[in-house]
């Protein structure tokens, strides 16, 4: 038995499958593949399968990454190759191979944050971004616990910006931004998109989130 890190894109209308979804899905095209996969024990053995930080839904990604654990001999290049021909549209493996960091040490996310406006609207938008990111504080309400209650918390988004790039075009604004991520905070952009729009006062006509890379505390892609 020997741990295998599977990494993968969702795009398109991919990106309207929820993780409860995804888990389903990639189950049944390991079957679909005939993967060799190991089962847990006990009373109700299932498939061993974890993914690095599960993305929300509604955003598509560039770096999705599955753990899962095989018995015999089965090499990363067939796997690959038996994978690729049984996932639906949207998923798309890039590669297989042995996991080389663990879930534990992500800490931030790059995402592109592409808004359509108004074209009369671009360049109030694009200043004003450039501004708010740029300012001492950006608030927003988060659902987080306390104790096993679910609760809306105010965080401060600019603690947890790493660093941005704003850009403009005719139809919009672009934001690369690196983002808190992980085990101990994880910022959802969109919390990003919607503060923007409550403080310019301005709705964007359509927004699309990617998510690029996981990076580590160092730096560093996740792998």
């Amino acid at each position: 038995m020997r741990l295998v890190r599977i990494r993968f894109e969702k795009t398109g209308q991919a990106k309207y499958i929820s993780h409860l979804d995804l888990t389903r899905c990639m189950s049944r095209a390991m079957k679909r593949a005939q993967i060799p996969m190991w089962y847990t024990e006990g009373f109700n053995p299932h498939p061993y399968m974890t993914f690095a930080l599960p993305l929300s839904l509604g955003t598509e990604s560039l770096c999705e990454s599955m753990d899962i654990k095989i018995e015999g001999d089965m090499q990363n290049d067939e796997i690959k190759e038996r994978l690729e021909q049984a996932m639906p549209v949207g998923i798309n493996v890039y590669c297989v191979n042995e996991a080389k960091m663990d879930a534990s040490e992500i800490v931030s996310a790059e995402y592109d944050i592409l808004l359509e406006l108004e074209s009369s609207e671009v360049s109030n938008f694009f200043f004003s971004t450039q501004a708010l990111l740029g300012s001492e504080e950006l608030v927003v309400e988060k659902l987080g616990k306390k104790g096993r209650q679910k609760v809306l918390k105010q965080i401060n988004l600019i603690e947890h910006i790493n660093r941005y790039e704003v850009t403009q075009n005719d139809n919009g604004i672009k934001t690369t931004v690196l983002l808190s991520a992980g085990n101990n905070v994880n910022i959802n952009p969109s919390l990003l998109v919607e503060a923007l729009s409550r403080e310019i006062k301005t709705q964007p006509q359509a927004v699309d989130i990617t998510r690029k890379n996981l990076q580590t505390k160092s730096g560093e892609l996740f792998l």
